[in-house]
């Protein structure tokens, strides 16, 4: 049973305390937005651990302010009001208090409700659906916000992460359906959603039906320890949580993971404040072997499904990575050797481009890597903001590490130009060395010349932080060729040089030569930029 709100949680609500907060009140019962900023914390300090991203980046420090401050008001509102000590005139009365607190039939519900939800490693997507719709009852909304869940919904339909077989088809396909209605009928700014009274019961029941085995939380919070340098306060919080989680029984024997989560204990234990935490590569692989491997497993007929068909909408934002497609696990034996057969059988996990991004570079792994080259003024850093742009808004989070022009009112006006609406999770930085880069799915480096990146701390990156994509630039030589030599380009998949505004990719181990005029299709050119 989760804790109640109290002022010594809206206490903790700062920078020192969040991660006491977040191991004491149950964080899956608060409401979905606080939910989302919770794991936004999370990733961004590195489960608590790290908060340099948050001390060095005005973006980052506002978000997480503006929701510890509404998260506080929150908890406000629920709080148990304070009860006056009213005077008892005998010891008969004030047993005859006790005798009559109606909390009993409560708390047979609540832990009735316990036993019916089913723990899982992963919620299901339909129930993340349905969840957000039962969130809309009697709630006022811009009809701008509906129309953005009806295309998420759309979305997963198209790209079959929910399909027809599931067992919520029927709900999925109302709420479709009650969403376009009311979109379609909004006549003010504003539309008022309301489920009726027949459905709500069912969905309110399904939404609630579902929810994450507790250690997952805790390996997360674990693995993301790895190699960081932990304070005793950092220690001692995550002991609490661990503690507090097997005390209240949310991680019990029955829990898949309880011996991980023992194990986990017992080596933190051991481990002192300011000191690295160093996890075997073994037990490291197992771990990421639980947290990688959630909820997807998928039949082979849902895999030829999936390849059935291309989506292309650049615009509506429909593209993104397979699903679920992670290269499968295989006995090696001793000597690691795996047969003909499971070589051809293994999977990657692929980035489903869409124009005109696919007919240039087709569709790369995740973890692809890229450079360009070109003469100054060619239009490259135009070509690969709008690159990453692309990236943020429809495959993960981008960091854009700019050594030349990261202090200048260039890359501001440029950004102004070509980014009127600006992606979440795209970053900016001036240098490679600061940043996190486990928090970033693409980096993007501009330039290596500039930085002094040499190719052994390319190789290293690559090596340190493999399920990242990186796109590097190099700069023209007066000769016409790039700086460094050839053997960057036999470091990356995908090779391209730009020539005023045409980008032409001449090397590709995916298959695709493609080549555009960005200036044209973007209706930009360097001129626009030019400070005067």
């Amino acid at each position: 049973m989760s804790k109640r709100p109290n002022s010594g949680y809206i206490a903790l609500l700062n920078e020192q305390g969040y991660a006491r907060f977040a191991s004491e009140y149950d964080v899956q019962s608060l409401p979905q937005t606080f939910r989302k900023s919770h794991d936004f914390v999370v990733k961004t300090t590195n489960n608590f651990s790290d908060w340099s991203l948050y001390h060095k980046s005005e973006p980052i420090r506002r978000t997480i302010d503006l929701y510890l401050a509404k998260l506080a008001e929150h908890l406000k509102e629920k709080a148990p009001p304070k009860t006056e000590n009213l005077p008892v005139k005998s010891d008969r009365a004030r047993r005859a208090v006790k005798k009559h607190r109606p909390d009993k039939q409560n708390k047979t519900k609540r832990s009735h409700s316990q036993r019916d939800t089913k723990r899982v490693e992963q919620i299901r997507d339909e129930v993340k659906f349905i969840r957000r719709f039962v969130a809309l009852h009697n709630k006022r909304k811009l009809p701008s916000a509906i129309l953005s869940l009806v295309k998420s919904l759309q979305r997963a339909i198209a790209q079959r992460i929910i399909r027809k077989t599931s067992p919520f088809r029927e709900e999925i396909q109302m709420i479709q359906d009650k969403l376009v209605d009311a979109y379609n009928e909004a006549k003010g700014d504003t539309l008022d959603i309301k489920i009726s009274d027949k459905d709500l019961p069912r969905l309110v029941s399904i939404a609630g039906g579902e929810q994450v085995y507790p250690s997952i939380q805790i390996i997360k919070r674990y693995i993301g320890m790895q190699g960081k340098e932990l304070p005793d306060n950092v220690l001692g919080s995550f002991l609490k949580q661990i503690e507090n989680a097997i005390k209240s029984q949310k991680v019990a024997n029955e829990d898949p993971y309880y011996d991980n989560v023992k194990a986990i204990q017992n080596s933190v234990k051991k481990l002192r404040g300011g000191n690295k935490l160093k996890i075997a590569k073994v037990a490291l692989n197992g771990l990421e072997g639980i947290v990688n491997s959630c909820g997807c497993i998928k039949s082979s007929a849902r895999k030829n499904d999936q390849h059935e068909k291309a989506i292309d909408d650049y615009n509506s934002g429909v593209s993104r990575y397979l699903p679920g497609k992670r290269a499968k696990v295989y006995d090696k034996g001793l000597n690691g050797v795996i047969s003909a057969r499971e070589m051809a059988e293994r999977e990657f996990d692929v980035l489903n481009f869409t124009h005109p991004w696919l007919s240039l570079f087709g569709k790369p792994e995740k973890n692809f890597s890229m450079m360009f080259h070109g003469e100054p003024h060619a239009g490259k850093s135009i070509l690969l903001l709008k690159f990453a742009e692309y990236l943020a808004n429809h495959f993960g989070n981008v960091l854009y590490v700019s050594s030349e022009e990261h202090d200048s009112k260039t890359l501001s006006k440029k950004l102004d130009v070509l980014m009127p609406v600006k992606p979440e999770r795209l970053g900016f930085w001036g240098n490679i060395d600061e940043p996190d880069l486990s928090l970033f799915d693409f980096v993007i480096i501009d330039s290596v010349n500039d930085l002094g990146l040499k190719i052994s701390d390319f190789k290293r990156m690559i090596k340190e932080y493999p399920g990242t994509g990186f796109i590097l630039v190099l700069q023209h030589t007066k000769a016409g060729d790039y700086r460094g030599g050839k053997d960057w380009e036999h470091l990356v998949q995908i090779g391209a040089e730009v020539t005023k505004g045409v980008v032409t990719v001449y090397r590709n181990r995916y298959g695709v030569f493609g080549s555009f005029n960005f200036w044209q299709y973007f209706r930009t050119t360097p001129a626009q930029f030019q400070e005067t």
